[in-house]
């Protein structure tokens, strides 16, 4: 079958956001031009759009490794071939497709994916970061002191198999010890991209920053760049897994907060700016991006924590367009398809909140809580948006990552409406795990 052109989407599963995002495609795409879903292999283990709210017409759907994708698009179409990637598990597969295809590439993807490689480029720069690498098995030396050690993934997404550690002794263990990454890119991928040797396995270590953790939304299209913070009044960091408590934006400093939350000292234009600088350091010209970084509390210094370049997670997206108007998802896929920013929609608010609800413990979702109910009807411009289904398993080994239950986005017109509403959110029932 011959087409005018295709699109392709990189997924490696089919969820909520998958269906989103192919109707975003959709509303982007010339009627002549086909769409098409694709799976590389080692990435998700099968697709099936009726697990999911369906787009209807379904889109075609196809699997396999990388040279049998590619023969198969060129068996769809003589046209124009325009790819785009989901989220962090499909952009290098994207990336290393559009190699085979002759389609133009996007900057600074593998340096944003590969930590190694954004601590690397940062270093030839005033955001200098210290860090350590090591693969599975293999120590790696004490090249810097701190009270406390962060350890994570070199690769990875949703703050999975990420550790805390007091003693440079404990991060030798873990690193040795049974716990082990998993291979985030299959080797097939690292060889189009012709990057064989680069392991996709291993850890890096680092100071842990103790501060204000924050997140810099926005996009970047050459020297177009729009950009907000989105600031973590808390987090959750001593139990299973690294999770977000409430967060606002724009961002409040001491005199606006209470003693419970964790202010920023830094201006909004500021952390943009160093967003900005990050995302020059590694080549990153062209895309989504939901940079997270800290505040420090000792002297308010700006570190960076990682790049992903894609529009931010869990519903920071919808907070974000509650302020700025801007839909980052859209937005996301019409740069990477090469097409045009869509304006940003009119109606936005000046304060915007989210919340995560997670299962911080193993079990069965049995009941939303209050999330379903009346409570939540009753706070104004408050949407909930669900992430898992009631019935679902949760196993100790998903707690590794931020395991998401639902989100609750709400926003107002004065920052006082906008901490009453949080405040309330707070007090919610929370969903059941049994």
């Amino acid at each position: 079958m011959n087409t005018n052109g295709l699109f392709v989407l990189i997924v490696d599963k089919i969820y909520p956001k998958t269906s989103r995002f192919i109707e975003k495609v959709r509303r982007l795409a010339d009627q002549r031009t086909e769409l098409v879903v694709a799976r590389v292999d080692g990435f998700g283990e099968g697709l099936d759009l009726a697990s999911a709210c369906s787009p209807t017409p379904a889109p075609r759907i196809i699997s396999g490794d990388l040279k049998e994708l590619a023969r198969a698009i060129r068996e769809i179409t003589q046209g124009k071939i325009s790819i785009a990637a989901l989220n962090e598990a499909a952009i290098l597969p994207g990336l290393a497709l559009r190699k085979l295809l002759d389609v133009p590439g996007r900057p600074g993807l593998l340096e944003a994916c590969d930590k190694r490689l954004t601590r690397s480029c940062l270093q030839k720069t005033s955001n200098r970061t210290d860090f350590a690498t090591a693969d599975p098995g293999a120590p790696p030396e004490p090249v810097f002191d701190a009270e406390r050690f962060v350890v994570k993934p070199s690769f990875g997404a949703s703050s999975k198999d990420v550790r805390f550690c007091c003693a440079w002794h404990q991060v030798r263990d873990l690193v040795v010890g049974p716990t082990r990454t998993l291979t985030w890119v299959p080797q097939h991928v690292m060889e189009a991209l012709g990057r064989p040797e680069v392991r996709t396995d291993g850890w890096i270590v680092e100071p842990y920053i103790e501060g204000t953790e924050f997140s810099i939304d926005g996009w970047r299209k050459g020297d177009q760049f729009r950009a907000i913070v989105q600031h973590k009044l808390s987090m959750i960091e001593d139990g299973p897994f690294v999770g977000d408590g409430p967060t606002i934006s724009p961002p409040a400093g001491p005199d606006e907060l209470g003693p419970q939350w964790r202010p920023l000292h830094t201006s909004e234009p500021a952390i943009a700016a160093f967003g900005r600088a990050v995302l020059d350091a590694i080549g990153f010209t062209h895309g989504a991006f939901h940079i997270e970084g800290r505040e420090r509390a000792s002297d308010g210094q700006l570190y960076l924590v990682e790049i992903n370049p894609r529009a931010p997670g869990g519903s920071l997206w919808r907070s974000a367009l509650a302020r700025t108007g801007d839909d980052l998802e859209l937005v996301d896929a019409a740069i990477q398809l090469g097409l045009e920013v869509p304006p940003p929609i009119e109606a936005r608010m000046p304060y915007v909140l989210h919340y995560p609800f997670y299962a911080s413990t193993p079990g069965k979702l049995t009941d939303w809580g209050d999330l379903d109910g009346p409570a939540t009807a009753n706070i104004d411009t408050l949407s909930i948006d669900f992430a898992a289904s009631l019935g679902q398993t949760f196993l100790p080994t998903d707690l590794n990552e931020e395991p998401y239950l639902a989100f609750a986005v709400a926003c107002d017109e004065t920052r006082a409406g906008l901490f009453d509403k949080m405040d309330r959110i707070l007090r919610l029932r929370p969903p059941t795990i049994s």
